[in-house]
């Protein structure tokens, strides 16, 4: 148990430090992009890159989380459906076993 305990904590770790790098990759690579393209294009042609790359940890970020919501509502439904289901079968199988008339046609089916 101690050993699982800390790998769940190295994960939350890890996940943290992951974003970490991917932010700063893209800080960093930014201004390579935007010396290469303005070197071509010019400034008016280069600048987006100097607001759209910083945002992308951001963009990711939210997709990432979105993506988990998205997940945690499915599984949610696959819980409700199944327990829905086995609730259905349920009662389906008492209201056979409280009807008299259904166990002597299944008695009678057995015989023959």
């Amino acid at each position: 148990i101690e050993a699982e305990s800390r790998r769940a904590g190295f994960l939350s770790v890890l996940q943290r430090v992951v974003w970490m790098l991917v932010t700063v990759s893209c800080w960093f690579y930014t201004l390579f992009l935007f010396d290469a393209l303005g070197d071509g294009k010019g400034f008016d042609g280069a600048y987006w890159v100097l607001i759209v790359m910083p945002m992308m940890p951001l963009v990711l970020y939210v997709m990432h989380r979105v993506m988990l919501v998205v997940r945690e509502l499915q599984h949610r439904n696959k819980e409700t459906l199944v327990e829905n289901t086995i609730q259905e079968t349920s009662h389906n199988v008492l209201h056979i076993q409280t009807d008299p008339s259904r166990e002597v046609e299944l008695t009678k089916l057995e015989e023959r």
